[in-house]
């Protein structure tokens, strides 16, 4: 019978063993460092086949793509673009 408990004994110390490995390396996955690792791998995975896709795209509907392209700038430089209207419009004013 010490012989059963003695099994069990060790079958119980080589869950905990187990256990603690486990709560080690979930502990390691969620340090800030390592989400954030994760993260800039996944969106860089992402990001390259967009890439490819668009690529694809536009080889075969160049006009689309260039169509995309420029009110994608306008958009990126919306802010600037509406400064330098204004100011020209306020130095027009200013003119006359």
């Amino acid at each position: 019978m010490s012989t059963e408990v003695d099994i069990a004994r060790e079958d119980a110390e080589a869950a905990k063993a187990q256990l603690v490995k486990t709560a080690d390396t979930l502990k390691a996955s969620v340090l800030p460092a390592a989400l954030v690792a994760t993260a800039t791998s996944l969106v860089k995975a992402r990001a390259a086949k967009f890439a490819i896709n668009s690529l694809l795209s536009a080889r075969k509907r160049p006009a689309l793509a260039a169509g995309v392209a420029v009110v994608s700038a306008l958009y990126a430089f919306r802010k600037p673009l509406a400064a330098a209207i204004r100011q020209r419009q306020k130095k027009e004013t200013d003119n006359e």
